[in-house]
């Protein structure tokens, strides 16, 4: 039962005390499952925060191995060079 549906129910008419407990138990119980809902919506973006900078750090890794073993290619070129002049 909505609590503004228990309001004014309320004011229609004298409610027992097991409805009164009765509409506030209910209440109770939407306001904890909504804030249930809501841990789990913000546990499922904390995750996905966390998923999309991992997918970020990954890219930046994967951008430093690519420039070093270019570097290594370039300098492994070099040495090929210098050993061939060499001879």
């Amino acid at each position: 039962m909505d609590i503004l549906v228990t309001n004014q129910y309320a004011r229609e008419k004298t409610l027992t005390t097991d409805e009164i407990v009765s509409a506030l138990t209910t209440f109770v119980k939407q306001t904890t499952h909504t804030e249930m809902k809501f841990q789990n919506h913000q546990q499922e973006l904390i995750t996905q925060t966390e998923k999309i900078q991992l997918q970020g750090q990954l890219k930046h890794r994967k951008v430093m191995i690519d420039d070093q073993n270019e570097r290594l290619i370039m300098n492994q070129q070099r040495l090929f060079d210098q050993e061939t002049q060499l001879r």
